[in-house]
């Protein structure tokens, strides 16, 4: 999986062979050491993850923990009022080439 958040709060990425841009970045609404999630990135509907994925297109969302030297994340299925974890993940900042 990549991620880039860009300034104005949106983002851009890869999951899997899925592909999103303009995904809206959300503050997440509670306390985050408590909830362990700190923001949403809302990426909409996304194509297939793996060759064999049965879904074809599917909602999800990447629900990001606190910031610090690195960052715990979860891919959420968010169909309708589905929010079913995914795979978790952990991401390291990188500079842009």
């Amino acid at each position: 999986m990549t991620l880039r958040i860009q300034e104005n709060q949106t983002a851009s990425g890869k999951v899997g062979l899925a592909t999103f841009e303009g995904a809206k970045l959300v503050k997440n609404v509670g306390d985050p050491v408590r909830t362990g999630v700190a923001y949403r990135i809302e990426c909409g509907r996304i194509g297939r993850i793996f060759p064999s994925d049965p879904v074809e297109q599917k909602e999800v969302e990447i629900w990001l923990g606190p910031i610090h030297n690195n960052m715990m994340a979860e891919l959420r299925l968010t169909e309708g009022i589905a929010l079913f974890p995914m795979a978790g993940m952990e991401f390291h900042k990188k500079k842009a080439k």
